[in-house]
């Protein structure tokens, strides 16, 4: 069997027809320079390729059916939301079932009933809304007898979840069929590589031809121009302890501002950690709780997620 082209384009196919068509309307500007370089750079030559990366566009690819994958994941996404409000119900039939001297085995509990899984389900990692349900479902079965004791959970419940749970995996596993399907053809991403290579000797050109003018330099860059159309994310993550004892704080109060920006607020959740994007830049994040001293952090975002951990003292 064949080897299977790879591609040699750093990005998604939609982001490099929209970055070739960039450089190439681009290329009028300095076309006449060009041609005292290099005779192949002829007036016409935008259209030439334009309508190239036009053609590789045009083969039958991901993006020419991604539709059903992606209106299935919209689908998914309240089913899967049910799913973890059965999670939060299930803690609440907890609370009940470890009250008193008892109430220090709710942490473990909601543990061993899945809360690890939790908020990577809450971002749309689907692995572990699976472990998430498995673990509900799970415990349940286990803890069937401490649940429903003292008119506790209804003896029902764990059926109407597990109702749940299949109509949201039969939509996943729905989803991962119409992924599957979505495979790029080696016909599209050798194209992808024709339009790309063209690019990258032209910009490999003008920055040979105008290596005293950054400006024209950027504007037949890459890298830079992907940067532009799809700059990447960026952005803070952690968690709140107290000194000594490492316990969890929830409902931090953070702070954050970048110069010259107003103020973005958020908060640590019930296991103390948070996550939030921002944009890139030099940010000051302050982060405060009743009965805390405030503490303040000062971070350089650059295009990635970074961790600042918190360690509180009370007041």
């Amino acid at each position: 069997m064949a080897d299977r082209i790879l591609a040699v384009y750093p990005c998604s196919q939609k982001d490099l027809y929209s970055v070739c068509n960039t450089m190439w309307d681009n290329y009028p500007t300095i076309q006449v320079t060009m041609a005292t370089y290099k005779s192949k750079y002829v007036a016409g030559l935008k259209a030439t390729m334009k309508l190239q990366v036009k053609a590789a566009r045009d083969l039958p690819d991901q993006q020419a059916r991604e539709g059903a994958a992606e209106e299935l994941r919209l689908q998914m996404l309240p089913l899967a939301e049910v799913c973890r409000n059965d999670f939060q119900l299930l803690k609440g039939y907890i609370d009940d079932a470890f009250t008193g001297v008892n109430e220090p085995l709710r942490k473990p509990n909601y543990e061993e009933a899945g809360q690890l899984y939790y908020r990577e389900a809450s971002r749309m990692d689907w692995e572990s809304q699976l472990n998430l349900d498995s673990s509900m479902t799970n415990y349940m079965t286990l803890k069937l007898a401490v649940l429903t004791a003292g008119a506790n959970m209804p003896v029902g419940f764990p059926a109407a979840v597990a109702v749940d749970i299949s109509a949201w995996e039969l939509k996943y596993e729905a989803f991962k069929v119409a992924e599957q399907t979505e495979v790029e053809t080696d016909a599209k991403i050798e194209a992808g590589n024709a339009i790309y290579n063209l690019v990258i000797d032209l910009g490999n050109d003008v920055r040979r031809k105008f290596y005293t003018n950054q400006a024209v330099m950027d504007k037949f860059s890459f890298d830079r121009l992907l940067a532009l159309i799809n700059p990447a994310l960026s952005g803070v993550k952690g968690s709140a302890v107290m000194t000594g004892t490492n316990e969890e704080v929830e409902g931090v109060l953070f702070k954050a501002q970048k110069t010259g920006s107003g103020i973005i607020e958020f908060l640590s959740d019930e296991d103390g950690e948070y996550f939030k994007e921002l944009s890139e830049g030099d940010w000051t994040i302050e982060g405060s709780k009743t009965g805390l001293v405030t503490q303040t952090k000062t971070v350089t975002l650059t295009g990635t997620f970074k961790t600042l951990d918190w360690v509180f003292v009370a007041v």
